[in-house]
């Protein structure tokens, strides 16, 4: 995922997740396991100071680069499923006194399936929202989305990121991202 934190911090980050293969009755069981790799690399950006209209003003573009694979085993079928994806996706953020801040994101994203060539799919995603900056541990988000995959479908996206504790973070962007943290 691209989070806010991570869009101020440019370079390569690998992932993964796995989950064991579990029983869920005699004849069924199902595990799966993801590894990913994103690169962000910052694009343009700048400051500027208008003494004249008392106002700051700052914007930053994002190219982020995600690759990875997906391996699911499910028990009727005989042998687990490698599904490969890959994104381009560019996000810009803008923030002035004036107008306050306001999140771009773009992204294309291409999921290729080794065993069903025909299932691949193709989406592409954008939204724009604005951030509410109420202090350094509280922060609101609204906007509006939209995906295509096959049909077009909009959306609302509303967030919030808190502070609970020292180095642990709740992050909620519905219907997007939810997401607990802890720094260590």
């Amino acid at each position: 995922n691209l989070d806010i934190p991570s869009v101020f911090k440019p370079g390569i980050r690998l992932g993964g997740i796995y989950m064991p293969e579990v029983r869920i009755n005699d004849s069924v069981s199902y595990g799966t396991g993801r590894v990913r790799m994103t690169v962000i690399i910052p694009l343009n950006g700048n400051v500027k100071l208008d003494l004249k209209n008392l106002n700051i003003s700052a914007h930053q573009s994002f190219l982020s680069l995600n690759a990875g694979l997906r391996n699911t085993a499910f028990s009727p079928v005989p042998a687990s499923n490698n599904v490969y994806n890959i994104a381009i996706g560019l996000t810009h953020i803008r923030a002035s006194i004036k107008n306050g801040f306001w999140l771009y994101h773009g992204r294309v994203l291409y999921d290729y399936d080794m065993k069903n060539p025909g299932n691949d799919i193709f989406s592409v995603f954008g939204g724009a929202a604005k951030i509410y900056v109420k202090s350094i541990n509280k922060i609101n988000i609204f906007g509006v989305g939209a995906v295509y995959s096959k049909r077009l479908i909009p959306f609302p996206i509303i967030g919030i990121r808190r502070t609970l504790a020292q180095n642990l973070n709740l992050t909620v962007i519905l219907p997007l991202e939810a997401d607990l943290s802890y720094k260590l």
